[in-house]
């Protein structure tokens, strides 16, 4: 019965349909603590998943602490090296960077992916410590930009040897890189891999929003270059294609909208059209006002 139960809560986590998941989650927790006790390995993956539930919700006050109690008992219970060990490990170093504790994350999310080489959780690992390294990052000091750029070079080096030319896999792939790229301000790099990965998305998932979200990026890079007029089209369509498929987007991932129409701010900015930055910021800070509520339900993340 809980196995059966945890399994209908997972389905409703990954439909984000995180009101449903949470109490099913709860009472698979219970049952298992009185089966079994407080430490049996199953029980400590229902904890976890538990966790990352409350992480999705952008809950990190539950998350965090309850990724550290996972973690503490799976090493005396499974050891440091063991899969679900690792994956916790990895976990926490992603909570860690969420709630702005870097210092933490970084070694942590650094181990796992060491020791998840040639195993498939290794491009999930990689791009959560690309992350942890983009945020990091001090123009002061080259070599912590420079670690960022060597891992999407590797990352991007497994990612075409695993996955088949022009295909959405790929395409994903290449995406996710994109924001950590902009991050860096590293415009010429991230140009190509994103309009790679929007011919892609225009040619098999055009009226997806992931399509005008990558859309929306490849306009951010030509604004780093100063390619404004090729940027202003971009951004334009990326952020009205969005906006009209909102519905479609989850949660947790809305935050790409603000994305957009922070680069459409800047775009007008940098065209010295002050009228039109604006008329965009008000539509930011309305859309941050927004997401603010949004997270205090705990729907963000």
């Amino acid at each position: 019965m809980a196995n059966s139960l945890n399994s209908l809560a997972v389905l409703y986590y990954y439909q984000d349909e995180f009101a449903q998941a949470e109490p099913l989650f709860k009472r698979v927790i219970a049952i298992y603590e009185k089966a079994y006790g407080p430490d049996h390995p199953d029980l400590l993956s229902f904890r976890g998943n538990l966790a990352a539930l409350y992480r999705s919700q952008g809950r990190l006050d539950k998350s965090v602490p309850l990724f550290e109690e996972v973690l503490k008992a799976q090493e005396v219970k499974l050891g440091r090296q063991h899969p679900n060990t690792l994956r916790n490990v990895a976990q926490l170093g992603a909570n860690y960077r969420d709630a702005g504790r870097l210092a933490e994350a970084i070694p942590l999310l650094e181990e796992a992916y060491r020791a998840s080489n040639h195993h498939s959780p290794r491009s999930w690992v990689g791009v959560e410590l690309l992350d942890a390294y983009s945020r990091a990052a001090d123009p002061s000091k080259p070599e912590s930009t420079a670690r960022a750029m060597a891992l999407v070079q590797e990352l991007l080096g497994a990612a075409r040897a695993t996955l088949p030319k022009d295909s959405p896999e790929l395409a994903g792939q290449l995406a996710l890189f994109g924001p950590h790229l902009l991050t860096l301000k590293a415009w010429d790099e991230a140009e190509p891999l994103i309009r790679e990965a929007l011919t892609t998305r225009e040619a098999r998932a055009p009226d997806d929003w992931r399509t005008f979200h990558t859309k929306s990026m490849l306009g951010g890079a030509l604004l780093g270059q100063s390619n404004l007029a090729d940027a202003e089209r971009l951004l334009l369509d990326g952020y009205r294609g969005m906006k009209e498929r909102e519905v479609a987007i989850p949660p947790q991932r809305k935050v790409r909208i603000l994305e957009a129409l922070e680069r459409l701010v800047r775009l007008y900015e940098a065209k010295g059209n002050e009228t039109e930055a604006a008329a965009w910021r008000s539509k930011l800070e309305a859309a941050r006002a927004e997401q603010g509520k949004l997270d205090a339900k705990g729907g963000g993340g």
